[in-house]
């Protein structure tokens, strides 16, 4: 029930953090750049706080693309779909990219696949990565962001989360 705006100020609003939302927004941009008829389907994973979907929004045509925003948890969805209400082309939707129940009826059905430092988190990189691709469509996208290097913050913030001392 807290204030999400510290988390918000850290992923978003931090030099580095936007210069990585920034490159994953060209490279969504980038990958929409198509002669496709029809409307894009694109999947943003663990979108969390929405740092990264704030940065790849502005950068879409509404009328071409479907984008659908997951996390794992209620709370951050709620949060999005309040912030992004102006953006009529997303759908809300809990998925846990290491279960395979929630995979499965969503295999192939993706043009692009955003997962901005959420794969660090699971408990298997080569199952995680297999899954993602999964998700992709023929000619898919899958733009992937992990943060590599440790900073001393993350010690004493997101370190301290289950999953979060992953490296």
């Amino acid at each position: 029930g807290g204030t999400p705006d510290l988390a918000r100020n850290l992923y978003e609003n931090s030099s580095a953090a936007r210069y990585a939302n920034l490159i994953v927004a060209a490279a969504v941009e980038a990958a929409t750049t198509t002669s496709v008829k029809r409307r894009l389907q694109i999947l943003e994973l663990g979108g969390g706080t929405g740092a990264t979907t704030a940065a790849v929004l502005p950068k879409l045509i509404a009328d071409r693309v479907s984008y659908h925003f997951t996390d794992v948890s209620e709370v951050f969805l709620q949060r999005a779909s309040a912030r992004f209400a102006s953006y009529p082309f997303i759908c809300y939707g809990l998925l846990d990219i290491e279960n395979e129940a929630h995979l499965a009826p969503r295999r192939g059905s993706f043009d692009v696949v955003i997962a901005a430092n959420v794969v660090h988190a699971t408990r298997d990189l080569h199952a995680t990565l297999s899954g993602i691709a999964s998700l992709l469509a023929p000619g898919g996208v899958m733009v992937l962001l992990e943060t590599t290097q440790q900073f001393a913050w993350h010690d004493i913030t997101t370190g301290l989360i289950e999953g979060g001392q992953k490296s």
